[in-house]
């Protein structure tokens, strides 16, 4: 797979092993060159499932979940990135993290939980990464 498209009221929950296992990322929107994207790359994809959105405009939230999940995502990107928490209301969280290249995002979060990747300089789009029950630990490429 080297590109998406998405639906109208769907997105799309794109992981690169089998059975929705290793990193994963959620498309709500086409992306024609998954070359530049963090995680999911050109032809590293093994699972996809789309998602009927629970409002018109397919917003991508965070479920309100229990399942807790230890995250260490390692920044080997070579550029510095923002990460954001998508919250309950569908809205990015004000207390973003800057991580440096070589930079470590850790702490605590939960099953299914999403989070939104920029590049800090160029404020481009890296994609939505979701928390997986197996993909704490990854890096971002």
């Amino acid at each position: 797979m080297s590109s998406i498209k998405v639906g109208k009221s769907v997105y799309a929950e794109v992981c690169d092993l089998n059975d929705f296992k290793g990193a994963c990322e959620i498309f709500d929107k086409n992306d024609d060159d998954l070359r530049n994207n963090a995680t999911i790359k050109n032809d590293l994809v093994s699972s996809v499932r789309v998602v009927k959105a629970k409002n018109e405009e397919a917003k991508v939230c965070s479920p309100s979940t229990d399942k807790e999940v230890e995250i260490k995502w390692t920044n080997q990107t070579g550029r510095a990135i923002r990460v954001n928490w998508i919250n309950f209301d569908c809205k990015e969280e004000t207390s973003d993290r800057l991580i440096e290249p070589g930079g470590i995002f850790d702490g605590i979060s939960y099953v299914d939980h999403v989070f939104q990747i920029r590049d800090e300089k160029t404020k481009e789009d890296l994609g939505k990464l979701v928390v997986t029950p197996t993909n704490g630990t990854q890096t971002l490429k």
